[in-house]
């Protein structure tokens, strides 16, 4: 019930191409469509009317045409990947605003090192963890400050800062005003 068609390749050209593109080792790639390379490359090599030369020729630039379709979509696999990483560290971090949580807790529950967790959420938010959580915390300290009847130190304490006067000086900083004024 299955025709499989592969292709045994090997030279310099098909050495330098797998590691360019930084495929070397790669076994298997998942959920790509690459039938209509494949079948260029065999029309290529049935094709009667060409030398033997022009075949060569022909062939390595559809080889090259197969390994960018694999390295563009190994890529974007890569990138949905990231992104579905960057946001459960958004949820976690959003789920988690009145709880004192550092890089090291979010390492811990994402379960990858506190440096991914920077990289891979600076790359889709483009601000580190920390400056989104502060940035949270401050967000949800204009609303407690604005609709409840909560004091500045009640704040701090309930958003976790070390002390009021630390609270007072990054919401100072990212908003312009002093709590107690805002």
């Amino acid at each position: 019930p299955f025709k499989k068609i592969w292709m045994n390749v090997s030279g310099t050209l098909c050495d330098e191409l797998i590691h360019i593109y930084g495929l070397t080792g790669l076994l298997v790639v998942k959920q790509i469509d690459v039938f209509p390379i494949f079948r260029e490359f065999l029309d290529i090599c049935e094709n009667k009317s060409l030398s033997l030369d022009e075949i060569y020729s022909q062939c390595a630039l559809v080889f090259h045409k197969l390994i960018m379709a694999i390295a563009n979509h190994i890529s974007s696999s890569n990138a949905r990947k990231s992104n579905e990483i960057a946001n459960e560290i958004k949820s976690y971090i959003d789920r988690n605003i009145y709880e004192h949580i550092g890089i090291d807790s979010i390492a811990q529950h994402i379960c990858l090192s506190p440096s991914q967790i920077t990289r891979v959420f600076k790359e889709a938010f483009h601000q580190t963890p920390y400056d989104y959580m502060l940035s949270r915390k401050i967000s949800t300290a204009k609303l407690l400050l604005k609709n409840t009847s909560l004091s500045v130190k009640e704040v701090a304490y309930k958003l976790n800062f070390a002390d009021e006067h630390y609270f007072s000086n990054v919401f100072l900083k990212k908003t312009g005003v002093r709590p107690k004024n805002f």
